[in-house]
């Protein structure tokens, strides 16, 4: 018995060394640990908003904006925007493009859709597509 606890033991002594797969499975922060980053949304229409909601709400820390709202006026703790282009005054843009600079100003052609796939592509780390116009 004294040798099968010995194996066993040892066993465990060599899982645990820093390069095994168990090892470095601990290392791997859960889903819980993992921040999400804080996106502000500016330029959805009526209804919209519960429906980014429940899409990509997951995603990241989600903060709706109300176009109709003083122009400029983004959450102070938002880390990057969305901006809805299709419904919104050209002047959010430019307070967007001040607030947040380029890296991280995000531009949806105006569907829920497109509002979605910025969320996602803020979520995965990815820069935005910058326009040429």
């Amino acid at each position: 018995m004294a040798r099968l606890a010995a194996r066993v033991s040892e066993h465990e002594r060599l899982l645990m060394t820093p390069n095994s797969y168990a090892a470095q499975q601990a290392a791997v922060p859960t889903p819980a640990s993992v921040r999400k980053p804080r996106v502000a949304i500016v330029g959805l229409i009526n209804g919209q908003t519960g429906i980014v909601q429940a899409r990509a709400g997951h995603l990241a820390d989600l903060q709706f904006v109300d176009k109709d709202r003083q122009i400029g006026n983004f959450p102070q703790s938002a880390e990057c925007v969305v901006v809805v282009k299709k419904f919104i005054d050209h002047a959010w843009i430019n307070a967007a493009y001040r607030r947040f600079g380029s890296d991280r100003l995000y531009h949806a052609n105006g569907g829920i859709n497109s509002v979605v796939e910025q969320v996602e592509r803020i979520s995965k780390g990815e820069q935005p597509c910058h326009y040429r116009g």
